[in-house]
């Protein structure tokens, strides 16, 4: 009975002393799951990070390479387009300098010469020295005509002063105007250059000066019949 009573009386202490025991352990192994727990999200949260990152970057490179895909044919093709807009109308279209500005034929055309550039002057100017002087055959001829047209024998700033003219032709180079005018005094007109600017050009003017209308027309006449269809009459 003893030995009995012992026995129940150890195992009530066992229990009480298991009890505690159990309670460390639970406590033990919470807070260890809750660590690892922890430690898992802040992975967890750094690979998520790690790939948005990746992802944005990604994005931007596509966004970058789609507007270089997306616009590099179209600037090419835009330059392909003006290349052969800009050949057919080299082909089309006859050149500037090689062909006298048309203008329509009108009795009286007001013209200003505050429109005339210095630079152009001096440009003129330039380009009349190269041209070589008339030898004495063109002279004596010039010297016959004279008295035909009685402004020949005027200087060059005299012609631009007179208050009629007649264009005979209007050039972009200014050497095919002034060879035109020194064939226009070899056949007694007396004829002048003008430099005028019309749209962002410079445009050579071969002008004949004359004093009243009725002689500009007349020698508009003689123009024509020489072969300058394109002269026209104009008021200055």
């Amino acid at each position: 009975m003893s030995k009995k009573k012992k026995k129940n009386s150890a195992q009530p202490a066992q229990k009480v002393w298991k009890m505690p025991m159990m309670v460390v352990f639970l406590v033990l192994v919470m807070v260890l799951s809750y660590q690892l727990g922890v430690q898992r999200g802040q992975s967890m949260a750094m690979q998520g990070y790690q790939a948005l990152q990746l992802a944005n970057k990604e994005a931007k490179v596509e966004k970058l390479t789609f507007f270089d895909t997306l616009h590099a044919p179209i600037e090419n093709k835009g330059l392909s387009v003006q290349k052969k807009n800009t050949a057919s109308v080299v082909h089309v279209l006859p050149k500037i300098d090689d062909v006298p500005v048309a203008v329509e034929k009108q009795k009286t055309i007001p013209l200003s010469e505050s429109n005339t550039p210095p630079p152009a002057q001096a440009t003129v100017a330039a380009v009349e020295e190269k041209v070589a002087a008339p030898n004495k055959k063109d002279t004596q001829i010039s010297k016959k005509n004279d008295e035909n047209d009685p402004q020949s024998h005027l200087s060059i700033q005299e012609r631009k002063e007179m208050p009629w003219a007649v264009q005979v032709g209007a050039f972009q180079d200014g050497m095919k105007a002034v060879l035109l005018r020194k064939e226009l005094e070899k056949k007694g007109f007396g004829a002048y250059t003008l430099t005028v600017r019309h749209e962002n050009l410079e445009i050579y003017r071969v002008l004949v000066a004359a004093t009243t209308q009725e002689g500009s027309e007349k020698i508009n006449a003689e123009l024509q019949k020489d072969g300058y269809s394109t002269s026209f009459v104009m008021k200055r």
